[in-house]
């Protein structure tokens, strides 16, 4: 008796999505596993939700019983990660171990889009082109940029749509 393996599947550029919903479609089991994160987008940060892996999911099929041609054929899909030209097994486990410690697209843990340290430029407001280094978040709207002004290094908060990556 042949069990349900978890396969790789390396998927074309930010096609992920396109590759999964196509590949539940045929029937087979797919994963894409998701971390929440924020992104700036139209001057705003926005919860968003992106591969863990991009550029791969994982799927799951009997070898032997399920054929992987359709999966290489399928949209979104570019090829099946293999070794000496067959599909290669993830380890048993390893995809459930996965699937707990990222149980949904939506995780609890929401990733700052600043990591404490690190140089930020100002974009709007009087202080526009002016750069800092984040220090903390003040608020769920605001951050903690210390700046140097007057010669002198200064903590003054910040709306969060403000401030960018330097």
């Amino acid at each position: 008796m042949t069990q349900k393996r978890w396969y790789v599947v390396k998927t074309k550029a930010r096609q992920e999505q396109l590759a999964e919903d196509h590949l539940r479609r045929q029937g087979y089991g797919a994963w894409l596993p998701r971390i929440a994160c924020e992104r700036r987008r139209r001057g705003k940060w926005q919860e968003a939700s992106e591969p863990l892996f991009p550029g791969y999911l994982f799927v799951e099929l009997e070898a032997g019983v399920q054929n992987f041609s359709p999966i290489r054929s399928t949209r979104g899909v570019s090829s099946l990660v293999s070794f000496s030209h067959e599909p290669s097994a993830m380890p048993a486990g390893a995809v459930e171990t996965l699937r707990q410690l990222h149980p949904g697209d939506k995780g609890d843990r929401r990733n700052t889009p600043f990591e404490q340290g690190q140089n930020v430029l100002l974009v709007d407001g009087p202080f526009a082109g002016w750069e800092g280094v984040y220090s903390s978040p003040c608020g769920s709207e605001r951050v903690t940029v210390l700046l140097h002004v007057l010669g002198k290094p200064q903590s003054l908060a910040f709306a969060r749509d403000a401030v960018i990556p330097a």
